[in-house]
């Protein structure tokens, strides 16, 4: 573009400026090297600044192999979930078995703040997990190394664990001073014992006492009953109560032991007084309110309709069998065996804790729940399980793997997993922000995780077999991001700062592998916009990748490219360069119209008619086992401002180094800092082009239109630019539609 100038320049420099449209010619006699120009954007970068807003980094992913290195596992990395989320990207994949983890470079875009690690095992089983990327360096380390639950525990084991923060009552005999319970006028008194042996059918007299025991032994009928304040009935091994309703009132109590057995047709009313203890069986049509202690024991059964929990005192160490169960705000439940739930599983705003526990249900709700799973523990929804905002669930690092299982998982916001944990459904929200995936905590489809939960009451979980075991096939990387370079070409004279002097746009970036190593590399490049009236050419030199590892190039359409402009070899790279050099085409203007004789803008001028872009697709074709890692950041684009095969003018991004075919003689001089600070930088940090990468969308980024500085079209690039690019990420998204085209 035409520069306007705010001061004298030096004599010699403005009878140049009247001959060219350039500011600095080719003839070096007439060239000031010490006039500078003033910063036109009147901002201070940092050091670190590199004017794009990608980050390189690396990962090294450790593999959970359960086949002792016969196979390689596919390993692959994304920004988001891919489980769930059809936009995810792929950052890179890979294949790692035992003792040979995954390690790669990668590229991800800044403002991310984890990455999605994917790993497949031999038999096609995808687990999921969630690493953050360090603040302090640029080092990822991932492993999905993790404790398996096979081996079953016995419920006495389990028992004695959770058990022991209680007292359990155990009667094994009926006092010697117990007096038999054999007619309807007998009255329950203070501190006595009192007991059933024979088959009963009446009741007793009784307002309410203080420590009073009935032992059953015998078979007690009865219809509805009301058990008043201070005794207990104790069932002992043998003895029944079948009744069609019972009330426990005040400090009353139920306790059932080991052989005893309570059938009741209609309801059990309880009091948040009342202390349930079944170690035997214990049938219910259903529960009203809630007790205030609530134990059912090893080997002990629970059979009822509606089951209501509350407070905090709620353990299970066997089954229970429930149409529909739901514990009131606030309640603590602690199972450590097996709750079996045929319709709905309700918690509200408490604390659930298994040990080695499975509950399972249709169902499932949870609301602001903080759950704890330990050492194998599962929750089963069949159809769904709905998490409300708040819950929390956490499995031990230190014990085995616990399991979240439900086809469907359906939450509003603000839901945390973290530790030994799976989560195995195949629906799940992706909104970003709703859920945390944290401290190992995998995802994967239903059926899809290879865990096995055992509890006290048997095999609860096996893992589908999947496919035979087998290698990865061939490993395809498609990037869904859109890369847009944008240059200014008056290097090393500052420009203008519209950023549109040429504009190429780079998609579809595709890396094809063979094991551990790429075989090919296709991308799509676009010239948007030229804002400049000389010659501009383009070339991409992939870093780190000797010319020799290039086996072919091909374009898809070359006819307009000028490519014979440049030294190129028979396999498609640039000669005398010792790194991969890509021509991309010699003239911008000649790409849009190769018989134009008169430069023009093109698609920098809002009034002026669009002119329609062209994607030259690009395959690279790589030797056989030379080629093991290439990432976006290898991307080193740069434009050409002079037509010179040799010791010529480069514009690279800052910190790109130039190629071997570049001239340094600008370095150090007018604007330019390369000799004292890193490449292709003024003393401001500043530099002559930047790269916006972005997801694929409708609306990419729009560079400025004409003569419109892009501080002034983005209000948020200069908060970026001084920041370093940690402050406004998403600038580009933000624009003056007067300004940009």
């Amino acid at each position: 573009m035409r520069l306007i100038f705010n001061k004298t320049l030096a004599v010699s420099f403005i009878a140049l400026a009247s001959i060219t449209t350039s500011c600095i010619e080719n003839d070096k006699d007439l060239y000031d090297p010490n006039y500078k120009l003033e910063n036109p954007l009147k901002l201070i970068a940092p050091p670190d600044f590199d004017a794009t807003t990608t980050k390189a980094a690396s990962v090294n992913i450790e593999v959970n192999d359960e086949f002792a290195g016969q196979y390689y596992y596919l390993v692959e990395v994304f920004d988001k979930n891919p489980l769930f989320d059809e936009s995810a990207n792929a950052l890179t994949k890979g294949v790692a078995k035992k003792g040979e983890p995954y390690s790669s470079p990668i590229t991800y875009l800044k403002g991310q703040k984890g990455l999605y690690i994917q790993q497949t095992d031999p038999r096609g089983r995808k687990e999921v997990i969630y690493t953050e990327i360090p603040s302090s360096n640029n080092s990822i380390q991932c492993s999905f190394v993790e404790n398996k639950t096979v081996i079953p525990q016995s419920r006495a084991a389990v028992s004695s664990r959770a058990g022991s923060n209680i007292e359990v009552p155990n009667y094994e005999s009926i006092p010697a001073n117990a007096i038999e319970i054999d007619k309807s006028s007998i009255i329950i008194e203070n501190n006595t014992a009192y007991k059933i042996t024979q088959n009963y059918t009446g009741t007793f007299q009784h307002w309410g006492v203080n420590s009073a025991k009935l032992y059953i032994s015998g078979t007690w009928t009865l219809d509805n009953f009301r058990v008043q304040s201070g005794l207990e009935i104790i069932v002992m091994n043998g003895g029944k109560i079948i009744a069609n309703g019972l009330t426990l009132i005040g400090t009353s109590g139920l306790s059932i032991m080991k052989g005893g057995e309570v059938s009741i047709d209609g309801n059990l009313n309880l009091t948040d007084l009342n202390k349930i203890y079944n170690l035997g069986k214990l049938t219910l049509g259903s529960t009203s309110n809630n007790p205030g202690l609530f134990y059912n024991g090893a080997d002990a059964v629970l059979t009822t309709g509606t089951f209501m929990l509350g407070g905090a005192n709620n353990y299970n160490e066997g089954i229970i069998n429930a149409k529909v169960m739901k514990t009131s705000w606030g309640a603590t439940l602690k199972n450590n065996c097996q709750i079996n739930v045929e319709q709905e599983f309700q918690f509200n705003e408490g604390t659930l804790i298994q040990e080695k526990g499975a509950i399972m249900a249709h169902t499932m709700q949870f609301n602001n729940t903080k759950i704890e799973l330990n050492n194998g523990s599962m929750l089963k929804a069949s159809q769904a399980m709905n998490l409300h905002s708040g819950c929390t669930i956490s499995g031990d690092k230190a014990s085995n793997t616990s399991l979240i299982k439900s086809p469907v998982v359906n939450f509003s916001w603000n839901i945390t997993y973290s530790g030994n944990l799976i989560i195995e459904t195949d629906s799940h929200p992706t909104q970003a922000g709703s859920y945390q995936l944290l401290d190992g905590a995998k995802m994967s489809k239903y059926n899809g995780s290879a865990i096995t939960i055992i509890t006290c009451a048997g095999e609860v979980n096996t893992p589908e077999g999947g496919t035979p075991p087998q290698e990865p096939g061939p490993i395809e990387i498609k990037d869904n991001y859109v890369y847009t370079y944008a240059f200014e070409d008056q290097w090393p004279i500052y420009g203008d700062y519209d950023m549109n002097d040429i504009v190429l746009r780079i998609s579809n970036v595709k890396l094809s592998k063979k094991g551990k190593y790429i075989s090919e590399l296709d991308f799509d490049y676009e010239i948007m916009a030229v804002g400049a009236f000389n010659n501009i050419s383009m070339g991409l030199q992939l870093d780190g990748i000797n010319p020799a590892y290039i086996d072919e190039i091909d374009y898809s359409n070359s006819s307009n490219l000028g490519l014979d402009f440049f030294d190129i070899k028979t396999n498609g790279v640039e000669n005398n360069q010792k790194i991969a050099n890509i021509p991309l085409f010699y003239n911008a203007h000649k790409v849009f119209d190769d018989k134009s004789s008169t430069p023009s803008y093109i698609n920098t001028v809002k009034t002026q008619g669009h002119r329609q872009t062209q994607k030259i697709k690009v395959e690279v074709e790589f030797k056989n086992n030379s080629v093991s890692s290439l990432t976006m950041s290898d991307f080193n684009l740069f434009i050409i401002t002079e037509n010179k095969k040799e010791d010529r003018k480069e514009i690279h991004l800052p910190g790109y180094k130039p190629t071997d075919l570049a001239t340094t003689f600008y370095f150090g001089k007018n604007n330019d800092c390369s000799l004292t600070k890193k490449y292709y930088v003024s003393d401001e940090n500043l530099g002559w082009g930047i790269l916006v990468a972005e997801p694929k969308a409708a609306t990419l980024w729009r560079w400025p239109s004409e003569k419109n500085m892009i501080k002034e079209a983005y209000p948020e690039f200069a908060e970026w630019v001084i920041s370093g690019g940690k402050d406004k990420l998403e600038w580009y998204q933000n624009w003056n539609n007067d300004l940009v085209y």
